[in-house]
């Protein structure tokens, strides 16, 4: 009798560890669709600083409050309508720049940073 009810047990217990183990692979993979739909936003103002080491641009927006973004190899900048570097950007200070950003839990990422000519 005891191993009848062992061979009921067995299968149950089984399916449900296999439901909770798709439970959690669904979960994660929520979570990482999620990452990566971050949508761009716009932010323009003034750019207060360039760290070249850390390529972190700091801008100042029309609120008084200072935006800190990170850029990357895909970070496309352009200076006067023309493409540019990020060290050409260091010497950019307090110019009106429009910034086309994805802020994710680690920080800003810069996409498009352009200033006027």
């Amino acid at each position: 009798m005891k191993k009848f009810v062992l061979l009921l047990i067995l299968p149950v217990a089984l399916l449900l560890g296999v439901q909770t183990a798709t439970a959690q692979q669904k979960s994660t993979s929520a979570a990482e669709a999620n990452w990566n739909h971050f949508r761009p936003e716009t932010l323009s103002g003034i750019i207060s600083m360039v760290e070249p080491g850390t390529k972190t641009v700091f801008v100042t927006g029309s609120d008084e409050v200072s935006y800190k973004f990170l850029a990357t190899k895909r970070t496309k900048i352009e200076i006067g309508g023309t493409a540019s570097s990020f060290d050409e950007l260091a010497s950019q200070t307090q110019k009106q720049v429009t910034i086309t950003f994805v802020a994710r839990p680690n920080g800003n990422f810069a996409q498009n940073i352009s200033i006027g000519g």
